[in-house]
């Protein structure tokens, strides 16, 4: 499944934009939430909890969550971050309509 993440990030990265490195991890955040992925600017990469590897759609869908974050640094629940997950859409849907 995580040999995927570069197909997975290549539906929605611009030429001009660099896929940003995915880590996974057994434990997140502890005692804060639970979480299934957060973008870490400290680190600069994407960590993704262990157990979304065993579903594709679940993968995916944390991985392009997270991207959108690292990507345009909007914070969640904010329009501007509902309008990066809108562009998302359209470009796999896109991709996936035309082939």
């Amino acid at each position: 499944m995580f040999d995927l993440t570069p197909k997975i990030l290549a539906l929605v990265i611009q030429p001009n934009q660099k896929q940003p490195p995915v880590r996974i991890s057994k434990m997140m955040r502890i005692n804060l939430d639970n979480t299934s992925g957060v973008w870490d600017p400290t680190l600069g990469c994407i960590i993704i909890h262990r157990q979304q590897l065993s579903n594709l759609s679940a993968y995916a869908g944390t991985l392009l969550h997270e991207a959108a974050h690292a990507l345009y640094g909007n914070p969640d629940a904010t329009i501007r971050f509902e309008q990066d997950l809108t562009r998302y859409l359209g470009l796999t849907a896109k991709i996936a309509a035309t082939k």
